[in-house]
């Protein structure tokens, strides 16, 4: 739908009618996500099933950005180790994981930094 409103006239009603058509797609599908589907995997899947799926969204979410262009390459310090606060969210708990933090995988972001810092 998105290829056909590219090829559409601006001025024309049709564009704004297609428009319309794609909003309420869009819509439905969201609508569809968060009432039907997401309700049910929260019923079927763990607390830890949960929250391995959220960080791996966060993942390719993270490195869909870093691919576009979305995120600036964060330097890294002088010693060629990067600093904690330049990790993603995916990348700490790697980090955590390696050092086997317990409770990892339902961490903030914020409570990963922490939990890396406190096992140095």
């Amino acid at each position: 739908m998105l290829e056909e409103q590219g090829d559409l006239d601006l001025t024309a009603g049709d564009w704004l009618d297609k428009l319309r058509e794609l909003r309420q797609l869009v819509r439905h599908h969201v609508d569809q996500e968060e009432g039907q589907l997401f309700a049910m995997m929260r019923r079927a899947l763990g607390a830890d099933q949960r929250a391995r799926l959220g960080n791996e969204f966060i993942a390719a979410k993270e490195s869909e950005e870093e691919v576009s262009g979305e995120r600036g390459a964060a330097a890294g310090p002088p010693n060629g180790e990067r600093d904690i606060e330049t990790l993603s969210k995916r990348e700490l708990y790697e980090l955590a994981r390696t050092r086997h933090i317990e409770g990892r995988s339902a961490m903030t972001r914020a409570e990963l930094v922490q939990a890396i810092r406190a096992a140095r």
